[in-house]
């Protein structure tokens, strides 16, 4: 099941089997193209397509195995931004409720 988180920048990230895709751009009807996160330092050419309904399609085979540790820490700093943002709480006590 495909899930999706913020980057540092404020931009999109997919994350499809233990993978970690980085947005590269938008299609037609709804349709969203994804690089491998590994693209550029690991040439890496995994790649993805997310329709209007966010079924993921792979186009490409990765160089490398799947993240399952990378993909967990990506979804707790997700968490712990995205609670810094709506919390009234300060930065130590999110990160330590998280």
């Amino acid at each position: 099941m495909a899930s999706f988180v913020k980057s540092a920048k404020g931009g999109d990230k997919l994350i499809y089997e233990c993978y970690i895709y980085l947005k590269c751009g938008n299609g037609k009807e709804g349709k969203r193209y994804w690089r491998c996160e590994n693209s550029k330092t690991g040439k890496c050419r995994g790649c993805a397509i997310t329709d209007a309904n966010n079924s993921v399609t792979t186009t490409q085979l990765h160089n490398h195995g799947p993240s399952p540790n990378r993909v967990e820490l990506v979804k707790i700093k997700d968490n712990i931004n995205q609670a810094a943002i709506t919390s009234t709480l300060t930065p130590r006590a999110v990160v330590n409720s998280h």
